[in-house]
């Protein structure tokens, strides 16, 4: 607002100047027709012809004046526009960095801390896992304490069926806890191996055989020796055993094939 006055004020001191360097007609008339004596007429066309060359004059600076002042408001315009948008476009830029920052620290916390307990709870789970594995599935103390277990009960009932064949007086026959379609396989094939007892190798396993079952007969109730006897006699008992009971002899004979 400032530029536009300064440049109307500069503007109407120009053509006050130039107005004021040129006098009226009518001073011009009286002078030039008392010094030189002229007509009229003549002075008349000459002053036209100056006033319209000060008029093109007068536009024609005009027209220069208008156009270097519009070339420098635009360009002067221009130049605040483009400082103006450099600003804003800084400042935008600078906001959505920030915000994005934030948006991106926060993913990124979010991210290990979803690490963190994830490998929290894998670790967790894996230790819970081992150890019910050791207490339930592997636990080699218990498996062992259940096998001596089965082994004492094993040994009991077959002391206890020989017992009460040896007291009953019955019939020689097959003592085992396998099921029936197997137990018939077997009686069938001791019927075809019945010539392997007077093998001599046969013969005293059996009669070792018949001195260690006389020895748990006698010692029937005793804890120990039945816990540990030997590792032959339990891979026997855990087998098909066939156990004949001669009446005469009041002995008890065991077959091992």
């Amino acid at each position: 607002m400032w530029t536009n006055n300064y440049w109307t004020f500069t503007y109407r001191n120009t053509l006050a100047s130039i107005s004021n360097d040129f006098k009226s007609t009518d001073e011009y008339e009286s002078e030039t027709t008392e010094s030189k004596g002229l007509p009229s007429t003549y002075l008349n066309n000459a002053l036209r012809t100056q006033l319209l060359l000060l008029d093109y004059k007068q536009f024609k600076a005009a027209r220069i004046i208008q156009k270097t002042f519009r070339g420098w408001r635009v360009r002067n315009h221009m130049v605040k526009q483009s400082n103006a948008a450099e600003i804003i476009q800084r400042v935008w830029r600078r906001y959505l960095v920030g915000r994005n920052l934030q948006m991106i620290a926060e993913e990124k916390v979010q991210q290990s801390m979803v690490i963190l307990f994830n490998s929290s709870s894998i670790k967790i789970q894996a230790s819970f896992r081992g150890w019910w594995t050791r207490k339930h599935v592997n636990n080699t103390s218990y498996l062992h304490t259940l096998q001596l277990n089965a082994v004492q009960y094993i040994l009991y009932e077959m002391i206890g069926s020989l017992h009460t064949m040896k007291r009953s007086n019955v019939l020689p026959g097959i003592s085992t806890f396998y099921n029936q379609e197997c137990m018939d396989k077997v009686q069938n094939l001791l019927s075809t191996l019945s010539y392997r007892m007077y093998n001599e190798v046969v013969a005293r396993r059996q009669l070792r055989a018949n001195f260690v079952l006389r020895k748990i007969w006698r010692c029937g109730k005793n804890r120990s020796y039945i816990l540990w006897c030997p590792i032959w006699v339990l891979a026997v008992i855990r087998r098909c055993i066939t156990l004949t009971w001669d009446p005469p002899q009041r002995t008890l004979r065991i077959l091992v094939w």
